[in-house]
């Protein structure tokens, strides 16, 4: 193994020097004297080097493990029985003055040495691999991690400089891939928040009679008129209703000729609207389902209720649809948008679908049992308006979730370039 790096900036040239990590890190210990009328906070850091979060905010008499101790902001903070796992990670400002047991060891670098330059190291498949080895036990999942073993151990490190600028330029990417996953999640809880107003139109009785209660959230025709009442719908009146064929595991793959949805994928892969798919299949057309793009499908088995209600409009010809699949097609051309009923099954009758599924281990709901459910259809102008707007948001969610995925991908190729 090289001990240089691949990737440098253009200014620092120095030789990379080994140190072991007794050189680079010390041990702080703040024990805490513990009163049962003060309230504390107390933090875990989680898998995967996914940072530290408060677990509990409680008083000392409720505190079983008295043996304690205080983190301040910027401390390095390893969990004992979980670093084989990546629980590793720096304390943030907010969570400054929080406790951990005795299960944990807190950190300080030494002179010359950057914290965040470490952490970021950390994170390198040579640097997991002597935390793994400095660990004792037989169950990965007791492993207990021995400090002396892994102070011995040695790595390259550049100088202050260069640490500092390499944490620094890492930290920039960080706060971009923040700042996109933020993004993302906010436009999910917008996308959510909108569904629960489209949806919510109801008929409800009034001095007798039955009387349309509008969605909370209602766009109007293009002339400004209200569009007009919704009506009722079993989904038996407006769709007809088949099922795929098999498609073993064995049989589908990204390189094989035949595009392809199996029912599993519907739960992990798809949303409520398909635009592409990513699996083939090598088998005969003749032992083939074919979509025409106008199909809701959903599962008609799996280990969760709740994934049976998932529906997910197909928007493409000539896809082999699987087996253990509820296809559910228009009767007549313009009974309805498929994408808005798919985004209103998810909406409103996700659940009900659910209390239908029967089986033990594996639930099962099947056409039949789809057929007797209630929808409630506006004009289909108004369906296409609510689809557009709904789509609209799902390509800003889409793009979000491509740049986020090119950042993680973008640090991880500088994480293995840049690092010894």
């Amino acid at each position: 193994m090289s001990n240089m790096p691949k990737l440098r900036f253009p200014s620092f040239n120095d030789i990379w020097e080994k140190h072991s990590i007794s050189d680079v890190l010390e041990v702080i210990e703040r024990p805490l004297k513990m009163l049962d009328d003060e309230k504390y906070s107390l933090v875990t850091v989680k898998r995967r080097n996914e940072g530290i979060v408060r677990r509990d905010f409680l008083y000392g008499k409720e505190i079983k493990v008295k043996n304690q101790f205080i983190v301040k902001e910027k401390d390095l903070l390893i969990s004992k029985r979980q670093i084989v796992h990546g629980a590793i990670g720096i304390v943030p400002a907010q969570l400054d003055g929080s406790i951990v047991s005795n299960e944990y060891h807190a950190y300080h670098t030494k002179d010359g040495f950057d914290l965040t330059y470490f952490n970021y190291l950390a994170k390198r498949p040579n640097l997991k691999k002597s935390l793994f080895l400095s660990s004792d036990g037989v169950d990965i999942e007791k492993l207990l991690f021995k400090n002396n073993t892994w102070f011995k151990w040695q790595f390259h490190f550049p100088t202050l400089a260069e640490q500092q600028k390499i944490a620094s330029f890492l930290s920039k990417i960080d706060e971009k891939i923040s700042l996109l996953t933020e993004k993302k999640d906010k436009l999910a809880e917008y996308k959510k928040g909108v569904m629960q107003q489209l949806f919510n139109g109801s008929f409800q009785e009034q001095n007798g009679q039955l009387t349309f209660i509008p969605p909370t959230l209602r766009f109007k025709a293009d002339d400004g008129s209200e569009f007009p009442d919704w009506e009722e719908k079993k989904l038996d009146d407006i769709c007809s209703f088949t099922s795929g064929k098999n498609i073993k595991q064995s049989e589908a793959s990204p390189e094989f000729s035949t595009p392809c949805v199996r029912y599993g994928e519907l739960y992990h892969m798809y949303g409520e609207v398909i635009t592409t798919v990513v699996n083939r299949t090598n088998l005969e057309p003749s032992e083939l389902t074919f979509s025409k793009g106008d199909e809701i499908l959903l599962p008609s088995a799996g280990e969760d209720p709740l994934d049976i209600g998932a529906a997910s409009a197909l928007t493409l010809k000539d896809v082999a649809i699987g087996r253990t699949i509820n296809v559910l097609r228009p009767k007549t051309k313009d009974s309805y948008c498929h994408i808005y009923v798919s985004y209103y099954i998810n909406n409103k009758l996700k659940k009900k679908i659910s209390t239908l599924a029967r089986g033990a281990s594996i639930s099962n709901v099947y056409n039949s049992d789809l057929k007797g459910l209630s929808i409630l259809l506006p004009s289909l102008e108004e369906q296409q308006v609510v689809k557009s707007f709904l789509v609209a948001i799902e390509e800003k969610i889409d793009l979000t979730n491509s740049e986020l995925a090119k950042a993680k991908e973008w640090k991880k190729g500088l994480l293995q370039q840049m690092f010894v």
